[in-house]
């Protein structure tokens, strides 16, 4: 059985330290930590009340109103994630088979316990 390779060619990091490679080395190579306290919502019904949320990332500035009604809250980063990636690619997309590859976690608040569900037992 012979071995596949695959060649990454470009990525597009959208984090809480940096969006676009630039930004994410240069938040890397300050060690900067992105964590901070949460913002985006009340935290209080969670036991945590800081995360490493997504500052400098503004998705009206990619996408119309229009289209963002139609997406999910993840969605439009994966998107611009894509884009990033194939700027940063030398691969014309018609001659290659393409895979992409988000990394996330976007579900942490589903596995989170709820203060108040704990307080009751």
């Amino acid at each position: 059985m012979s071995r596949r390779r695959a060649v990454i060619t470009g990525i597009g990091p959208i984090t809480c330290i940096g969006t676009g490679v630039d930004h994410f080395w240069n938040g890397i190579l300050a060690e900067r930590s992105g964590i901070g306290s949460i913002t985006s919502f009340d935290p209080s019904v969670f036991r945590v009340g800081c995360a490493g949320e997504i500052s400098d990332w503004n998705p009206e500035e990619f996408f119309s109103p229009q289209r963002l009604k139609r997406l999910d809250r993840s969605s439009p980063s994966y998107l611009r994630s894509w884009r990033l990636m194939m700027r940063r690619s030398s691969t014309p997309v018609k001659s290659h088979k393409i895979a992409s590859v988000l990394a996330s976690a976007p579900r942490w608040a589903a596995s989170a316990r709820l203060k108040s569900s704990t307080s009751d037992t």
